[in-house]
Protein backbone atom coordinates (compact mmCIF):
# COMPACT_ATOMS: atom_id res chain seq x y z
CA UNK A 1 0.00 0.00 0.00
CA UNK A 2 0.78 3.71 0.59
CA UNK A 3 2.04 3.53 3.88
CA UNK A 4 5.39 4.46 4.15
CA UNK A 5 7.36 2.32 6.47
CA UNK A 6 8.80 4.43 9.43
CA UNK A 7 12.16 3.95 8.88
CA UNK A 8 12.25 6.07 5.68
CA UNK A 9 10.84 8.97 7.27
CA UNK A 10 14.05 12.12 7.68
CA UNK A 11 14.05 14.00 10.95
CA UNK A 12 13.12 16.67 9.20
CA UNK A 13 9.93 15.28 7.98
CA UNK A 14 9.26 14.09 11.96
CA UNK A 15 10.57 16.97 13.73
CA UNK A 16 10.61 20.07 11.13
CA UNK A 17 13.90 22.10 10.23
CA UNK A 18 15.59 24.47 12.51
CA UNK A 19 17.02 27.57 10.07
CA UNK A 20 15.28 25.95 7.10
CA UNK A 21 17.87 23.19 6.52
CA UNK A 22 19.30 21.05 9.79
CA UNK A 23 16.59 18.95 11.29
CA UNK A 24 16.20 19.58 14.76
CA UNK A 25 16.71 16.72 16.59
CA UNK A 26 20.34 17.47 14.98
CA UNK A 27 20.16 20.77 16.00
CA UNK A 28 19.46 19.95 19.89
CA UNK A 29 22.08 17.49 19.75
CA UNK A 30 24.66 20.14 18.42
CA UNK A 31 23.80 22.25 20.83
CA UNK A 32 23.68 20.28 23.57
CA UNK A 33 27.17 18.81 22.95
CA UNK A 34 28.43 22.54 22.16
CA UNK A 35 27.12 23.33 25.74
CA UNK A 36 28.46 20.02 27.36
CA UNK A 37 32.38 20.68 25.91
CA UNK A 38 32.20 24.31 26.93
CA UNK A 39 30.93 23.81 30.38
CA UNK A 40 33.24 21.17 30.89
CA UNK A 41 36.48 22.69 29.42
CA UNK A 42 35.89 25.88 32.25
CA UNK A 43 35.28 22.97 35.08
CA UNK A 44 38.59 21.58 33.65
CA UNK A 45 39.96 25.36 34.26
CA UNK A 46 38.72 25.10 37.22
CA UNK A 47 40.50 21.93 38.53
CA UNK A 48 43.82 22.88 37.08
CA UNK A 49 43.79 26.10 39.24
CA UNK A 50 43.76 24.07 42.60
CA UNK A 51 47.51 23.69 43.05
CA UNK A 52 46.70 22.21 47.08
CA UNK A 53 45.17 19.55 45.44
CA UNK A 54 47.65 18.74 42.52
CA UNK A 55 50.67 19.33 45.15
CA UNK A 56 49.20 16.55 47.50
CA UNK A 57 47.98 13.78 44.66
CA UNK A 58 51.85 14.25 43.13
CA UNK A 59 53.26 13.63 46.88
CA UNK A 60 54.48 17.17 46.96
CA UNK A 61 55.03 19.31 50.00
CA UNK A 62 52.04 21.68 50.42
CA UNK A 63 52.86 24.92 52.04
CA UNK A 64 50.49 26.34 54.55
CA UNK A 65 48.51 29.15 52.86
CA UNK A 66 48.15 32.24 55.32
CA UNK A 67 44.78 34.23 54.18
CA UNK A 68 45.14 37.79 54.70
CA UNK A 69 42.61 39.28 56.57
CA UNK A 70 40.67 41.91 55.55
CA UNK A 71 42.15 45.39 56.45
CA UNK A 72 41.07 48.73 55.83
CA UNK A 73 37.34 50.16 54.83
CA UNK A 74 37.30 47.74 51.79
CA UNK A 75 35.80 45.22 54.48
CA UNK A 76 32.78 46.70 55.14
CA UNK A 77 31.76 47.88 51.26
CA UNK A 78 29.46 44.83 50.41
CA UNK A 79 26.64 46.66 48.68
CA UNK A 80 29.09 49.38 47.03
CA UNK A 81 30.34 49.72 43.72
CA UNK A 82 33.88 48.19 45.21
CA UNK A 83 32.11 44.92 46.55
CA UNK A 84 29.33 44.20 43.72
CA UNK A 85 32.20 44.57 41.03
CA UNK A 86 32.26 41.16 40.38
CA UNK A 87 29.16 39.53 41.72
CA UNK A 88 27.14 38.84 38.15
CA UNK A 89 30.28 36.71 37.27
CA UNK A 90 30.45 35.21 40.11
CA UNK A 91 26.97 34.19 40.07
CA UNK A 92 26.55 33.63 36.27
CA UNK A 93 30.23 31.06 35.91
CA UNK A 94 29.33 28.18 38.50
CA UNK A 95 25.52 28.43 38.13
CA UNK A 96 25.76 27.77 33.92
CA UNK A 97 28.79 25.66 34.12
CA UNK A 98 27.81 23.24 36.76
CA UNK A 99 24.08 23.40 35.60
CA UNK A 100 25.34 22.85 32.11
CA UNK A 101 27.20 19.90 32.86
CA UNK A 102 24.81 17.83 34.14
CA UNK A 103 21.79 19.26 31.91
CA UNK A 104 23.54 18.80 28.47
CA UNK A 105 24.11 14.90 28.88
CA UNK A 106 20.42 14.57 29.33
CA UNK A 107 19.59 17.00 26.52
CA UNK A 108 21.64 14.51 24.45
CA UNK A 109 19.78 11.47 25.73
CA UNK A 110 17.41 13.08 24.96
CA UNK A 111 18.08 14.54 21.27
CA UNK A 112 19.17 10.69 20.56
CA UNK A 113 17.09 9.17 21.79
CA UNK A 114 13.84 11.25 21.27
CA UNK A 115 12.55 11.37 24.95
CA UNK A 116 10.37 13.88 25.05
CA UNK A 117 11.04 14.76 29.21
CA UNK A 118 14.81 14.47 28.73
CA UNK A 119 14.21 17.36 25.94
CA UNK A 120 11.92 18.83 28.18
CA UNK A 121 14.54 19.23 31.04
CA UNK A 122 17.46 20.38 28.80
CA UNK A 123 14.96 23.00 27.21
CA UNK A 124 13.71 24.50 30.73
CA UNK A 125 17.93 24.83 31.19
CA UNK A 126 18.54 26.68 28.48
CA UNK A 127 15.15 28.83 28.98
CA UNK A 128 16.55 29.27 32.59
CA UNK A 129 20.04 29.77 31.16
CA UNK A 130 18.68 32.74 29.19
CA UNK A 131 17.08 34.27 31.26
CA UNK A 132 19.92 34.55 33.87
CA UNK A 133 21.89 35.71 31.30
CA UNK A 134 19.42 38.52 30.27
CA UNK A 135 19.59 39.12 34.40
CA UNK A 136 23.09 39.06 33.95
CA UNK A 137 22.86 41.62 31.13
CA UNK A 138 20.51 44.33 32.64
CA UNK A 139 22.71 44.15 36.26
CA UNK A 140 25.70 44.68 34.51
CA UNK A 141 24.06 47.81 32.78
CA UNK A 142 22.89 48.96 36.16
CA UNK A 143 26.12 49.01 37.84
CA UNK A 144 27.97 50.60 34.97
CA UNK A 145 25.13 53.65 35.15
CA UNK A 146 25.49 53.61 38.73
CA UNK A 147 29.19 52.98 39.20
CA UNK A 148 30.56 54.53 35.99
CA UNK A 149 32.84 51.69 36.34
CA UNK A 150 32.90 48.72 33.99
CA UNK A 151 31.75 45.23 36.06
CA UNK A 152 33.88 42.47 36.52
CA UNK A 153 31.41 39.96 34.25
CA UNK A 154 32.37 42.54 30.95
CA UNK A 155 35.47 42.70 31.43
CA UNK A 156 35.82 38.72 31.82
CA UNK A 157 34.01 37.73 28.94
CA UNK A 158 35.54 40.03 26.58
CA UNK A 159 39.00 41.76 27.57
CA UNK A 160 40.27 38.64 29.20
CA UNK A 161 39.01 35.65 27.69
CA UNK A 162 40.41 34.28 24.12
CA UNK A 163 39.51 34.13 21.75
CA UNK A 164 39.05 38.40 22.29
CA UNK A 165 41.80 38.75 25.15
CA UNK A 166 44.17 37.12 22.79
CA UNK A 167 43.45 39.93 19.94
CA UNK A 168 43.42 42.83 22.44
CA UNK A 169 46.47 42.00 24.80
CA UNK A 170 46.19 44.86 27.78
CA UNK A 171 48.68 45.14 30.84
CA UNK A 172 47.51 44.80 34.39
CA UNK A 173 47.60 48.29 34.60
CA UNK A 174 44.94 48.81 31.86
CA UNK A 175 42.91 46.04 32.91
CA UNK A 176 42.81 47.19 36.46
CA UNK A 177 42.31 50.99 35.44
CA UNK A 178 39.07 49.52 33.66
CA UNK A 179 38.07 48.49 36.76
CA UNK A 180 37.82 51.90 38.41
CA UNK A 181 36.78 53.99 35.34
CA UNK A 182 34.91 53.05 32.19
Amino acid sequence: GGVTPPFAMSDIHAYGASFGCLSRRRFILSLACLILVFCVMQIFRWVMKWHFVWDSLLGLPVPPQHTAGCTGTQCYEVFTCFGMKDTTYHLREPLVSLAGAVFAPVGIIGAMHGYHPHLTTFALFVAASAALHVGVIVADYAYYSTCNAYPGNMLFQTVLTPPIGALVPMSAATVSQLWATP
